[in-house]
């Protein structure tokens, strides 16, 4: 990510006086900050300061997107290595359900880590199975689903995720159409266990984990209505109170990631 330039070497009572943009190099002097403690760099053209935290000796490689500094949570252990590739020097061993800070994934598929005393690491966010891959993380949960209408309106974690799965090879034609993707996501939300996302060329699809029973409990208990009910099909009644949601439960050849579907943005 960017890093702040501040006009003293603190962030408390600092103004910040513009970016420094990723990849760029700079030059300065290393001082001690306001608090005795932390590094800071006091930029050579007179700008300000930047925290050491934020910068590497050596350029970090291009994102194919961001992820804003963000919380997430490992699903598995991994190791941290120091750059982004298995053979480099690891750094550290992440355990499952550490929470991590995500500056992005890298263009070859690596997740870069803002380390709590400076610098980052990476780790492979993706492994092969058969669904042609998976993430190590899961976003921290803040409402797995806040459906609005039919478009599906989601959280900022959900938009990350489909923004990863849709940077993956289309693995073919399905029910839903063509350049079918899908991805296991793992997320539980109050008892609804949100099991995986396809994204297809005419809309999105979510897909629960239980039978439909057990979803509309779910859901019931998150605070939905439940409007209609059947082995096969069923609605809830949206956030905005006036629209419903439909969910189906899966046939076979939709049902790699859960018994339950819903459509989104068709």
């Amino acid at each position: 990510a960017d890093a702040l330039i501040r006009a003293r070497a603190t962030k408390y009572d600092s103004p910040e006086k513009g970016t420094i943009p990723r990849g760029q190099q700079i030059k300065g002097y290393v001082e001690t900050g306001v608090d005795g403690k932390s590094r800071w760099l006091r930029l050579s053209d007179g700008r300000g300061y930047v925290g050491m935290v934020n910068l590497t000796s050596a350029a970090r490689p291009g994102l194919a997107f961001r992820l804003d500094n963000r919380k997430w949570f490992m699903e598995a252990n991994n190791a941290l290595y120091e750059s982004p590739s298995e053979s480099a020097n690891i750094l550290s061993q992440l355990q499952t359900n550490e929470e991590v800070t995500l500056a992005g994934v890298t263009d070859n598929g690596f997740a870069e880590v803002k380390r709590t005393r400076g610098g980052v690491g990476y780790f492979p966010v993706r492994a092969q199975d058969d669904l042609g891959g998976y993430l190590h993380i899961k976003p921290k949960p803040v409402g797995v689903v806040s459906l609005a209408n039919y478009n599906c309106i989601w959280g900022k974690d959900l938009g990350d995720l489909f923004a990863i799965l849709d940077k993956r090879p289309a693995t073919g034609g399905t029910a839903f159409g063509p350049l079918t993707r899908y991805m296991p996501v793992n997320l539980d939300h109050g008892g609804l266990h949100l099991a995986g996302l396809g994204s297809h060329a005419n809309g999105k699809t979510l897909h629960f984990k239980a039978n439909m029973g057990e979803t509309m409990n779910a859901f019931s208990r998150l605070g939905f209505q439940v409007t209609s009910q059947s082995p096969d099909y069923a609605e809830v009644l949206a956030a905005d109170g006036m629209t419903s949601i439909g969910l189906f439960t899966a046939n076979p050849e939709n049902a790699q990631l859960g018994q339950v579907y819903a459509y989104c943005g068709f």
